[in-house]
């Protein structure tokens, strides 16, 4: 029900109201939950922020076996980024870009400096790009060459 007042809010101020996905302990933690939520609020008012680390699994990226690697594929994280683009589309109205590991355990560590972690960027924004071009990307923790990362991008 708060969704759906905020929403209504935002509607009637032309504003948007923008979720993050985050796994694990979030009402909103996984692909599907985001699709879901978008098939119950069709709202314009909905925007999605795109966090890569923040939604990947607990246990990382899964490839298309369905295993896990302390570094996942490339395939498997463009397959991850593509599937949730899809169903965001127009809807996505940030980036957050950040980086995760996994630890011994086998379980994510995470909100690591982008250059710091298996994520990588340079496929994944190429990616973002071509599906909502222009899409604002906001770098999260300060590192020592945050700028030289952000141009190589």
């Amino acid at each position: 029900h708060s969704l759906e007042r905020l929403l209504a809010v935002a509607e009637k101020e032309h504003a948007t109201v923008g979720i993050e996905a985050v796994a694990k302990n979030h009402t909103i933690s996984t692909i599907g939950r985001v699709k879901h939520m978008i098939e119950r609020f069709d709202s314009p008012a909905l925007g999605f922020i795109f966090d890569l680390a923040n939604l990947t699994p607990f246990t990382g990226i899964p490839e298309t076996d369905g295993s896990f690697r302390t570094l996942p594929s490339t395939e498997a994280q463009t397959a991850f980024v593509t599937e949730y683009l899809s169903i965001v589309k127009n809807r996505l109205i940030a980036i957050h870009v950040k980086n995760y590991k996994l630890g011994n355990d086998g379980i994510k560590i995470g909100d690591l400096p982008a250059d710091e972690g298996v994520i990588d960027w340079k496929t994944i924004i190429p990616l973002i790009e071509k599906s909502v071009p222009g899409t604002p990307c906001i770098l999260e923790g300060a590192f020592p060459h945050a700028d030289d990362f952000m141009s190589a991008l």
